[in-house]
């Protein structure tokens, strides 16, 4: 059974299949890092799941400050007044934080066996996951960062930690059309962070 990659797995009904974000630097400046490598997934893992975005955010980055030099003539016409002088240029960057989450194909008719992510709850930095009364994750689920201050716990490894997994549905958020802001049957909402004077919220049927 644990073979069969066309069957779906009837204990994992909800068509999610992670999410990811990328970061984008607001507005390039002078001397701004461009490098936005990282070890989180960039896109949807399979064409069973396509991206469906969840919200944008901006975020402002503390200030940044850089020491430069200019040339400085007491006469313009003469070099030999001229000289280096140091003088400090603070940068106010910002950021855009994309979340996209995988959703179901529509033109896949049946989901591959233990396709789905395994979801254990969310917290954010300073606080506890409710489901494990720790700021950490249960078994071998990772962490991965939602908008900028929440911690979500995802896994692919159905053998070790489908015994930790809570049923999860979806993330939304304000910026969504108003009738599609809801949870689908059996399934409840929860609020998950505010952003940006946005909330996101997430969809998942807890345990009793």
């Amino acid at each position: 059974m644990a073979n069969n990659t066309n069957s779906t797995d009837p204990s994992n009904p909800y068509p999610f299949g992670g999410f990811y974000q990328l970061c984008e630097p607001l507005p390039q400046l002078p001397g701004s890092s461009t490098d936005q490598s990282t070890n989180y997934p960039s896109s949807c893992a399979t064409s069973n799941y396509v991206p469906q975005i969840i919200a944008r955010i901006v975020k402002q980055l503390p200030d940044r400050t850089e020491i430069h030099q200019k040339k400085v003539c007491k006469d313009p016409h003469d070099q030999r007044t001229c000289k280096n002088e140091n003088y400090t240029a603070i940068y106010k960057d910002q950021i855009a934080l994309t979340s996209y989450q995988c959703r179901r194909n529509p033109n896949v008719t049946a989901l591959p066996w233990r396709s789905g992510t395994l979801f254990a709850g969310l917290f954010k930095n300073g606080t506890n996951n409710p489901f494990t009364r720790t700021p950490n994750c249960p078994g071998t689920f990772q962490k991965v960062l939602l908008a900028d201050n929440v911690i979500v716990c995802l896994s692919y490894n159905y053998d070790a930690d489908k015994k930790f997994s809570i049923p999860f549905s979806n993330f939304f958020s304000c910026q969504w059309n108003a009738i599609y802001r809801k949870c689908p049957p059996k399934y409840s909402t929860f609020l998950a962070t505010v952003a940006n004077n946005c909330e996101i919220f997430y969809c998942m049927n807890p345990p009793d």
